[in-house]
């Protein structure tokens, strides 16, 4: 493999679209793509007790781990943590907790899908800094555009 050179993960951003504006998630320390499809058993009589498979359904999520950062005055130094707060808990809102998100790689390659914050935890330990994990969950195809936005 001359000349290739290995993906770092830190070249790799979670982004949300605020407001039409592709905002990169806040201190991001990591995230991870899951993909995975279930299958379903076809198996007949003539099949000798094999199990014979057909794809299902196919979902992903996308599992996230960001430092919750304060500016000197104390307003949040991003606006995705205030985002992500109030998405999660507009119960006003007709899916609450629905965002449009992305994963853009080195080159200009993306990853972007609808999902639904199904988890969010804000960690406050002491001595420690504040961060926030949480998940989005599939709401619909995970699509790969050839361009970033």
């Amino acid at each position: 493999m001359a000349g290739e050179i290995p993906l770092i993960g830190t070249d790799v951003l979670l982004k949300l679209n605020i407001a039409s504006t592709w905002t990169t998630l806040f201190g991001q320390r990591g995230c991870t793509l899951n993909l995975k499809m279930t299958t379903i058993a076809v198996n007949w009589k003539g099949s000798n007790r094999w199990t014979y498979r057909v794809p299902g359904d196919r979902d992903w999520s996308i599992d996230f781990t960001g430092m919750h950062w304060l500016q000197s005055d104390g307003v949040h130094a991003e606006a995705t943590i205030d985002y992500i707060r109030s998405t999660f808990m507009d119960n006003s809102a007709n899916q609450p907790g629905r965002v449009q998100v992305e994963l853009l790689f080195p080159g200009g390659y993306v990853a972007q899908g609808f999902g639904y914050m199904e988890t969010a935890t804000l960690d406050y330990q002491v001595a420690t800094e504040a961060t926030l994990k949480g998940t989005f969950t599939a709401d619909g195809p995970l699509t790969f555009p050839t361009m970033a936005s």
